[in-house]
């Protein structure tokens, strides 16, 4: 902006000359002025006495910040966990050993594919929340939802009964988010409904 200004000025100046064959600057004690486009601001002061200066700087003092108004924001997504001994057949069919499942979705009710989802729940040994798979080696640290949105946790039934042991309420499933999805949490599953 600033090459732009200082060419238009100097052509300016060229134009003047050419014309009338001298430039007369007016007479004013101080002059400050803001100029302000798309977000850029430049200051330049004139003080004039018995000749005249003009200092500029590209420096910004105020203005706009140049970001998106308003901040673009993720589309809501909204996340379901539950056990497949309470709906075998929604749970991307009927694997062997699949205990948790569940879906992730927009408000508008389209499917979030590819999305990390982790579990979390309340760990007595531990006396606070922390990931599953700290307490169950066997439990991922997270699982991925498919085209249509949906995950699943497959566990032995051994590791299904250490998973009721070391959580005996509730378990979560987490989305963190994305720039295009917002981050969600699921409903808290009670751990004793994966028994069958």
């Amino acid at each position: 902006m600033k090459s732009i200004a200082t060419a238009t000025f100097a052509t300016l100046i060229v134009l003047l000359t050419t014309a009338s064959g001298h430039i007369a600057l007016a007479h004013n004690s101080e002059f400050t002025k803001m100029v302000s486009n798309s977000g850029n601001n430049q200051e330049t002061q004139q003080e004039c006495g018995n000749s005249c200066t003009v200092t500029s700087s590209n420096t910004i003092t105020f203005g706009a910040s140049g970001l998106t108004t308003p901040s673009p924001s993720p589309t809501p997504t909204s996340l379901i966990l539950f056990g497949a001994a309470l709906d075998p057949g929604a749970c991307l069919g009927t694997v062997a050993n699949t205990i948790l499942c569940g879906y992730l979705k927009t408000n508008t009710n389209s499917p979030v594919a590819g999305a990390n989802i982790s579990f979390t729940g309340f760990n007595i040994d531990a006396g606070k929340t922390i990931p599953i798979w700290e307490a169950v080696p066997a439990f991922p640290k997270n699982v991925v939802t498919n085209n249509a949105g949906y995950y699943q946790v497959q566990l032995s039934e051994q590791d299904t009964r250490v998973l009721i042991d070391s959580f005996p309420n509730t378990i979560t499933a987490h989305y963190a988010g994305s720039t295009a999805f917002g981050a969600s949490d699921s409903n808290a599953f009670p751990t004793n409904d994966l028994l069958p």
